[in-house]
């Protein structure tokens, strides 16, 4: 049987969650306990024989902490604290009570940790996501204390409850040069955006999440817009060729491929990457499609396509009918990469008259200034198909659009892109972010630093096109293909460029529906 889909909750929902356990007759010292115990397991796990030193916060993280010491001292650990003056939560103060060994304050920090004979481990409890001020005081020199004794080597590990402190557990504020590095966070019930958004995500080390009690239901009562984008949630829907399968029923796709006037095959390298990867992912028919005008010679043009698989077909119209009647034989398009001066025009007889269209890079640019036009076309696109297309920016095309969105915090602003656009929106990144017009999201951390490369993203348009073209939905093509997309760049690793990314797919797919199937 499939895992379950897993939630990614904002920082208010985690409380929403939380005051909801509560109120239904949960005890807020058993959720505590629960996570307190999961921290001591997490770290008896990793360094059974190693000293212990843990720094507690005033709240609800501190009371993790005063757990987490009782948990570990029964374990054999030799342990030390450190706590700033507790709050005035019932739960906290049952934390202390119980914690029976000695409590300093926060400045005894680091003579405690250079008095220990093995390098111990640190743990900051301190306040995990509920930071809700300036850092300052007391509070603000603990932590500095933390990072300098992890960073000059005098600690095993740092190990942080929940979150790194000082971290903004919904990705909206950059972190802090200074910022607070762990080694492995212990985190309750699900992940915190800050968890999988780069760069928070590098701060956080290893990322463990353990179950502490609250209702299986939590992620729908307090409306989780969020999840993990990960082959349980699309795989079962992926195009599996049969028996009765032929090229005319897996879809064709259509890859905008003129440029500005005068410059010939050059402008041919992106949208042949978008056609073969389309052809990769599974459609039974590709083509480079444009405008014969576009081209001072066509003849020499086109016998500079040298190179090109026998399976992509090139078709330059010199009518506009004919261009327009050719997306409209294809089951999808793309429109985008390297389309140049004419990308406005292709993408809005695009959105006209194909089936399902995927929007990149130039086709986006082309509307900086005047998102209203894209917008309805959007609109009308729908209104005709049925679904929605999908755009697929990069952070600074995403800006030209969207400009007054760019200082929310990311998921919101992904959600906001796409209610706005009435589009799938893909706004792609080291932690790629794809949303519904339905406000639903999908949070993608399955990716590596090597396709940071010219030509990926024309790769995963052709990709995610592909899908649409095979029968997929807008939001799990769309989500299928920047998984893909991702494993495909991980297999092949150091070295890679977005040529080697269409040869990776076969098994990239396979990947994605041997671990959607577990």
């Amino acid at each position: 049987m499939s895992a379950p889909p897993r939630p990614v909750f904002t920082a208010a929902q985690m409380a929403q969650a939380d005051a909801r356990a509560i109120e239904g007759g949960i005890d807020g010292y058993d959720l505590m306990l629960a996570a307190g115990a999961a921290v001591a397991h997490e770290i008896h796990r990793r360094w059974p024989a190693h000293p212990v030193v843990i720094a507690c916060g005033s709240g609800g993280n501190g009371g993790d902490g005063l757990v987490a010491a009782r948990a570990l001292e029964g374990l054999g650990h030799a342990v030390r604290l450190v706590a700033l003056r507790p709050a005035g939560r019932a739960d906290v103060a049952a934390a202390h009570r119980d914690w029976k060994g000695e409590t300093q304050a926060p400045a005894a920090l680091d003579a405690l940790v250079r008095a220990c004979v093995t390098p111990p481990v640190l743990v900051d409890a301190l306040l995990g996501t509920g930071m809700s001020r300036p850092l300052s005081g007391a509070l603000e020199a603990v932590l500095q204390s933390l990072s300098a004794l992890h960073s000059e080597g005098l600690a095993t590990a740092l190990v942080s409850v929940d979150l790194p402190s000082g971290l903004d557990a919904d990705g909206a504020a950059a972190p802090t040069a200074n910022q607070l590095a762990a080694d492995l966070t212990v985190a309750f019930h699900a992940h915190k955006p800050a968890h999988l958004l780069a760069p928070h995500r590098s701060l956080c080390g290893e990322v463990v999440i353990h179950p502490i009690g609250l209702p299986g239901d939590s992620a729908q009562a307090v409306g989780v817009q969020w999840w993990l984008n990960e082959p349980r949630l699309w795989a079962r829907a992926l195009p599996v060729p049969n028996d009765t399968t032929h090229k005319h029923t897996r879809g064709k796709v259509a890859v905008w491929a003129s440029g500005p006037g005068g410059q010939g095959a050059l402008t041919l390298g992106a949208p042949r990457l978008a056609a073969l990867a389309a052809a990769r992912a599974g459609s039974g028919w590709t083509s480079l499609v444009g405008d014969a005008g576009d081209w001072p010679d066509l003849a020499s043009s086109i016998a500079s396509l040298a190179g090109l698989p026998a399976s992509l077909l090139v078709r330059f119209h010199h009518d506009a009918q004919a261009l327009a009647d050719e997306f409209a034989r294809h089951s999808a398009c793309v429109v985008g990469p390297s389309a140049g001066t004419h990308a406005r025009r292709a993408a809005l007889v695009a959105l006209e008259h194909a089936p399902a269209c995927v929007l990149d890079a130039d086709a986006l640019s082309a509307f900086a200034g005047d998102p209203d036009t894209l917008f309805g076309a959007l609109a009308l696109h729908r209104e005709r198909t049925g679904d929605a297309a999908v755009l697929t920016p990069h952070a600074g095309e995403f800006a030209r659009l969207f400009a007054d969105l760019t200082a929310l915090a990311p998921l919101e602003r992904a959600l906001a892109a796409a209610r706005r656009s009435g589009a799938v929106v893909v706004l792609k990144g080291a932690s790629t972010l794809i949303a519904t017009p339905e406000g639903q999201g999908r949070l993608n951390a399955h990716a590596a630093p090597w396709l940071a490369s010219a030509g990926t993203g024309d790769v995963l348009a052709g990709v995610v096109a592909s899908l649409m073209a095979q029968g997929m939905t807008p939001f799990d093509a769309a989500s299928a293909g920047v998984w893909v997309h991702g494993e495909a760049g991980r297999s092949i690793g150091r070295g890679l460029i977005a040529d080697d990314l269409p040869g990776a797919l076969a098994s990239a797919f396979a990947t994605a529906i041997e671990v959607g199937g577990s």
